[in-house]
């Protein structure tokens, strides 16, 4: 693999706009509402990706 260095990568170009951000905002805590709904997502999403992987050994076990 080759890696190629440019130092031009982190510079805006011309035709972009300026965007400034406040870095004071961000990142701000979650409140109780969205903790719960972020912890109920990744629930749901760590069940799937398990039964997915199962499903693909399972497969995988059936083709070979």
């Amino acid at each position: 693999m080759k890696i190629i260095k440019n130092s031009n990568l982190n510079k805006p170009s011309s035709s972009e706009p300026s965007v400034s951000i406040d870095k004071d905002a961000f990142p701000r805590p979650l409140s109780s509402e969205e903790l719960t709904e972020l912890r109920r997502d990744m629930t749901e999403s760590s069940a799937w990706a398990k039964a997915e992987l199962a499903r693909r050994r399972k497969n995988k076990g059936e083709r070979s």
